[in-house]
């Protein structure tokens, strides 16, 4: 098997860099070793042989579990909106993709910046922030850090655990994810984000959606796969298009900040389900690699719609939120 051994979940990284320097890098090259010569190649007792081959095995032959062992391993990460991650089962689901979706300015990337501040500050775990329209703000990021942290809480805990990677097309994103895996283990990384999904796509394959979703399928097939090898959750933004659009747009809005109908074409006769006048942009193809989809709507001050769309663990259902110094915030929450 050709699987490249750094992205075997549970092999330290200083036993990957033994693997490295014995030219050991596939699983079939490390097979093909027998287990008395790897001892004396890697420098290993039998204890961290045994641990070894426990880490690949579980890999590449995960043994059956039942319903009541995935329950005790699902690991949630909270994004700040209380009531939200009440409903979702105490938040983001490890191992699967959520995506927030909605019009320019509705606070997708508020959404993003709240939820990585309580991943890193609150919980003190690494968060990977990866930014794709260059509308990442460190300053807004340490405004809502301030008004979230406790009294005389030390806010570097914040630098320490988020990182942030800019990409500015689709390729620079593959090559990021194709090093996740490593830095998850070196960070202790429990959440990814991605803000957003749509810019690098509209912005390299415009109306190519052969490769588009091309491109869209594989960076899902990675993220799922290193979210539930290592067992975190990951967070996308993604814009919508009026329906009948190839792509994403952005469509004027009306005083309430939802989509206005005198601005969209004709609706098609094979309709995609449930967004009233709002489409996530993208396609179908993406709609099915996303496990919970949520619908952000409003602008201005007033109190926005988060509408939760798909979930395996919710039906639909519908929150009033506020942005303020805090992030977003369930109007019930303040």
């Amino acid at each position: 098997m050709q699987r490249a051994l750094r992205r075997v979940a549970g092999i330290p990284e200083g036993l990957l860099k033994k693997l490295t320097d014995a030219k050991i890098a596939t699983v079939d090259e490390l097979l093909s070793h027998a287990e008395p010569t790897l001892a004396t190649l890697l420098d290993l007792s039998v204890t961290d042989l045994e641990a070894l081959f426990n880490a690949v095995f579980a890999d590449i032959a995960p043994l059956p579990t039942n319903a009541l062992q995935e329950l005790q391993k699902r690991s949630t990460g909270r994004t700040g909106v209380v009531a939200l991650d009440a409903l979702l089962g105490g938040g983001l689901t490890a191992g699967a993709i959520t995506e927030v979706v909605g019009p320019p300015g509705s606070g997708k990337s508020q959404f993003c910046l709240t939820t990585a501040v309580v991943g890193a500050l609150l919980v003190g775990t690494g968060v990977v922030y990866i930014d794709t329209e260059g509308s990442f703000s460190p300053v807004r990021l340490l405004e809502i850090a301030r008004a979230r942290a406790t009294p005389g809480q030390d806010l570097t805990a914040l630098a320490q655990n988020c990182t942030l990677i800019r990409v500015n097309s689709a390729i620079e994103l593959k090559n990021q994810l194709a090093t996740l895996e490593s830095m998850v283990f070196s960070k202790n990384v429990t959440l990814v984000i991605i803000d957003s999904i749509a810019a690098v796509a509209r912005r390299d394959f415009g109306a190519s959606l052969v490769e588009r979703q091309s491109f869209l399928l594989e960076v899902a097939s990675t993220l799922k796969s290193v979210a539930e090898r290592c067992n975190l959750a990951v967070l996308v933004s993604n814009h919508v298009s009026a329906r009948g659009g190839s792509h994403s747009v952005a469509v004027p809005l009306d005083p309430s900040g939802r989509l206005g109908r005198a601005a969209l074409p004709p609706r098609p006769s094979e309709e995609i389900p449930a967004l009233g006048d709002l489409l996530p942009a993208l396609g179908t193809a993406w709609t099915h690699a996303v496990n919970t989809r949520l619908l952000l709507t409003g602008a201005g001050d007033a109190p926005r719609e988060l509408q939760i769309l798909k979930s395996p663990v919710v039906s639909a259902v519908s929150l009033r939120v506020v942005i303020t110094r805090a992030g977003v915030e369930a109007v019930a929450d303040q």
